[in-house]
């Protein structure tokens, strides 16, 4: 059952979201043995971490999710540029990916 969806602004939970983001894109790239150097470098979580934590500046950073059970299901981090948001890291919580694939 969806709980909900929201966006959040920069702050510390936008912070912890965009890591977690991240580190569950990791472990579906891992899952399915893609090697990924760019997303398994530790300055990739950083620079994530560091825009959505940045209430100050305007960050161009946008996090959408899904919930269920107040858990994290999905989560997206997309990038404002010149008028366009585009999608950058897209994560899906890895017990739902399987549930999802073994309903399908």
């Amino acid at each position: 059952m969806l709980d909900g969806r929201a966006e959040l602004a920069p702050g510390p939970a936008a912070t912890e979201l965009a890591g977690e983001a991240v580190a569950m894109r990791q472990a579906a790239l891992r899952r399915h043995g893609i090697i990924a150097p760019a997303i398994s470098d530790p300055r990739f979580g950083t620079f994530f971490r560091n825009l959505a934590g940045d209430a100050a500046d305007g960050s161009p950073l946008r996090i959408a999710l899904i919930s269920c059970a107040d858990q994290p299901i999905g989560i997206d981090l997309s990038l404002d540029c010149k008028g366009t948001s585009f999608g950058h890291v897209i994560a899906a919580h890895p017990t739902m990916s399987a549930a999802a694939s073994a309903a399908s």
